[in-house]
């Protein structure tokens, strides 16, 4: 389940502040630590559907892309950032979003300064640090596993790791 939100409550404070009106859909805080409350708190205004958000927006901050379903819901030439991966999207996908004349803001591609991509790093960070936490729940015994101890323990070898597709990340992250 999705942990992570597209703006916190200090960041509807910042809009608000500066006359903006901020629509949350509501609960959409709630896995990340925020209520309603704590929103309603900062200014926002709390909406009740992913169709609310869309007809009254301009602009749709989120985390990863909308929907197949969402799609027929964003306006025409909205602005929606997001980690939008399309190079893994179906070309129909990508063929209405530009039928929409969606502007596209991808959180993976943005540049503070050359070769260096600081939401990716962060994300990339944090899933380096949970991946072998996963990978070790995955491998318990009841998730489609015998059971097998990632560290091992004596008189028990650990669990063979191999990474896939690992890269030096030196000049992304430093």
């Amino acid at each position: 389940m999705e942990g992570r939100v597209g703006l916190t409550p200090s960041g509807v404070k910042e809009l608000t502040e500066r006359g903006m009106p901020v629509f949350v859909e509501s609960r959409a805080g709630n896995n990340a630590g925020y209520t309603d409350d704590d929103y309603r708190e900062e200014g926002a205004t709390i909406v009740y559907s992913a169709e609310e958000v869309y007809r009254r927006s301009d602009v749709i901050l989120k985390i990863e892309r909308p929907t197949e379903r969402e799609l027929d819901l964003i306006p025409q030439d909205c602005v929606i950032c997001a980690f939008w991966h399309l190079v893994t999207a179906p070309k129909d996908y990508v063929e209405k979003l530009m039928e929409k004349g969606v502007t596209a803001f991808g959180y993976e591609l943005y540049e503070s300064k050359p070769n260096y991509r600081p939401i990716l790093a962060s994300q990339s960070k944090i899933a380096g640090r949970l991946a072998p936490q996963i990978a070790g729940r995955l491998l318990e015994s009841g998730s489609n596993s015998f059971g097998k101890l990632l560290g091992g323990i004596p008189g028990i070898p650990p669990a063979n790791v191999v990474i896939i597709g690992g890269r030096n990340t030196r000049k992304l992250c430093c």
